[in-house]
């Protein structure tokens, strides 16, 4: 039988695995809103022209 310890152990190294993951998942958003904004912000400019 497995030690409780060892399965929590396995259990925060999967969530840690997921956290990373979705927090990498959120920059990569983050930075495509980002630069959507910058070129919508450019397309503005040039259309006063």
């Amino acid at each position: 039988l497995c030690h409780p310890r060892y399965l929590f152990r396995r259990k925060m190294k999967k969530f840690k695995r997921r956290l990373s993951l979705t927090l990498r998942g959120s920059q990569t958003i983050d930075e495509s809103l980002s630069e959507l904004a910058e070129q919508m912000t450019i397309e503005e400019n040039s259309s006063k022209d």
